[in-house]
Parts: C-alpha cells; sequence; structure tokens
C-alpha cells in the first residue's frame, strides 16, 4: 500500500508544485486550500504525514497543530522563515519545519527523514518482544522427531507467503512458537510479532483492544487509540484460542481477512492495514461451526493452512 500524504496548501501554484512531486517520488497524496477541508478530508482517511502551511484562509496552523500532531506527523510550511516560527512549531507538536520557496531536494529529504522516524517510534513499542519471539523461535527449532520435522516443513512451506495460518494444538503444546517461527521465517521479519490471548480480553474491551477506538467511542475514551491491527502493519498478528472470540468480533475479522479494511470503535473511517494473521486454538472448530458456535465462513477462511502443533513425543526447547 502507498504511503498517504495530505498537503494544506492556500497557494494553489505551490499546492500543486508539491502534491506532483511527492506522486513523482510514489507517495499517494491529497491537495486541500484550507483547514475546513482538510478536517473534512480527516474524517475519511488516515494520512502518514501531513505538510501544512503555517498560515491558512480559516485559521493558523498552530492553533491546530496539538490535536493533529497526536495521530500524524507534521511538517510546517511557512513563508516567515524565522527561529520564533521554527521553535513554535516544534513546540506545538510538528515534526519538522520548512520555510518557503521550498526546495524540491530539501522537501523530498524532510518527507523521508520524517516517515522514517514515525515508523520507527511506531515500532520502538514492539521491540522488546521482537526479540524474545527471535529467542524463542531458535529455541523452538532445536530438537528432532518426525511430528517436529513436519511441523518445521509447513512452517518452510508457508511462511514467506502471506496467508492466514490456523495452528492447533493443546496448551502447552507450542503454538505461539509456531506463530513465531513463521514470522521470523516471513518477508516480514522486519516488522512486528504482535500476539493477542483472547482468553485474557473481556468481551466489552475486545473490540477497542484489536480495532482500536476513536475519542468518545465510549465512557473513557478520552483520546483516540490505535488497535493492535494497526500496531502489527507490516508484521504479524498472532491471536491465540480464536475460539473465545465473541460472535460480534467474528464478523468484523472476517471483514478484516477478506478486504484488509476494518473500523475503529465509534469509527466512520475504513481503515487499512497490511497485516499477516495467524490463529491458535485448543478447540474443535470445524464442530463449533457445525453446532452455530463460531461462524462457519470464518472458519473456512481460517482452515485453509493448518499446522497441528500437538506433536506427542516431547523435544529439546519445544
Amino acid at each position: 500500500m502507498k504511503t498517504r500524504i495530505l498537503v494544506i496548501e492556500d497557494d494553489a501554484l505551490l499546492n500543486r508544485m508539491i502534491v506532483r512531486q511527492l506522486e513523482g517520488m510514489g507517495y499517494e497524496v491529497a491537495g486541500m486550500g484550507s483547514l475546513g477541508d482538510a478536517r473534512d478530508y480527516l474524517k475519511k482517511y488516515e494520512p502518514d504525514l501531513v505538510i501544512s502551511d503555517m498560515r491558512l484562509p480559516d485559521g493558523d496552523c498552530l492553533a491546530a497543530l496539538p490535536a493533529l500532531a497526536e495521530f500524524h506527523p507534521v511538517i510546517v510550511l511557512t513563508a516567515y522563515g524565522t527561529v520564533k516560527n521554527a521553535v513554535e512549531a516544534i513546540q506545538a507538536g510538528a515534526a519538522d519545519y520548512l520555510s518557503k520557496p521550498v526546495s524540491p531536494d530539501e522537501l523530498a529529504l524532510t518527507v523521508r527523514r520524517v516517515l522514517n522516524t514515525a515508523a520507527l517510534k511506531a515500532d520502538h513499542q514492539f521491540c522488546k518482544a521482537r526479540l524474545a519471539a527471535q529467542a524463542d523461535s531458535q529455541r523452538f527449532m532445536i530438537g528432532q522427531s518426525k511430528a517436529l520435522d513436519q511441523v518445521k516443513e509447513l512452517i518452510n512451506a508457508v511462511a514467506d507467503s502471506d496467508m492466514t495460518v490456523l495452528v492447533l494444538g493443546e496448551s502447552g503444546s507450542g503454538k505461539e512458537l509456531v506463530a513465531r517461527a513463521i514470522h521470523d521465517q516471513s518477508h516480514r521479519t522486519k516488522r512486528n510479532f504482535v500476539a493477542v490471548d483472547c482468553c485474557t480480553l473481556q468481551e466489552s474491551l475486545f473490540e477497542s483492544e484489536l480495532f482500536g477506538h476513536e475519542k468518545g467511542a465510549f465512557t473513557g475514551a478520552d483520546k483516540k487509540k490505535q488497535g493492535l491491527i494497526e500496531g502489527a502493519a507490516g508484521g504479524t498478528l498472532f491471536l491465540d484460542e480464536i475460539g473465545e472470540i465473541p460472535p460480534a468480533i467474528q464478523a468484523k475479522l472476517l471483514r478484516v481477512l477478506e478486504t484488509g479494511q476494518f473500523r475503529r470503535v465509534g469509527g466512520t473511517k475504513d481503515l487499512s492495514s497490511d497485516v499477516r494473521i495467524v490463529v491458535a486454538t485448543n478447540r474443535n472448530l470445524k464442530k463449533m461451526s457445525e453446532n452455530g458456535e463460531f461462524r462457519a465462513d470464518l472458519y473456512y477462511r481460517l482452515e485453509a493452512f493448518t499446522i497441528a502443533a500437538s506433536h506427542g513425543e516431547r523435544s529439546e526447547g519445544w
């Protein structure tokens, strides 16, 4: 998916120049001429970066910066290139600052730097879990048995695809280790591995944790929150004990698998996340689907590629 950038600039010629340059760099770009137009755009889309003029026809960008920068990195443009302006913009939450006339080379470098920094910040909270996952999956590969060799073969066969994988096995049989090994051997290995134990989340909070929520979506939602699907963007989301999720969440998870889209709780915008999903259970999903306890259409999506983590004979490191 292309990186999405919003440009807010009331000078139509400069707006078009910036939009065309960024589109030429491979980004998906929308150009708006006012804060009002930008607000309408933000009701429908989630840009990865905002580039905004300091002074706009319907307001000063500095006043809008704190709320804007809470969810999007912002580069501020201004014709008033003083140290005071730069300090005010950074203090208000801007990621960087460019003075007009904007050099195309400087714009390109600044955009790449800010996007890279934002990606690093998003990944930071998962770094320790990522290192632990690598260590665990290495321990998982130790030992020999016929059953373990069969599991390794299946992991090798599916790891570098984007197929959804269902891992079956009793508690303690190594289902999460299988999921981590799939992630570590995939092209997503440099991005996040996010594990969710579906048994530990209260039904009332499950949707918010998985999909995130908008400010004011429910009592106590005092700010917008990204969900675990967004946190796993580019990587792997592991849902352990998938058989425990409530029917309403099953329907929304099916939509993610079919379209790659979802909405935060209380949201009206369709969001997309490039995430590979691996699920696990110790329950008989086939029987549950036949009894109406689990959505049959979701089950058939999940069971397309199945790995049985139960191995009978234990081996060192498993």
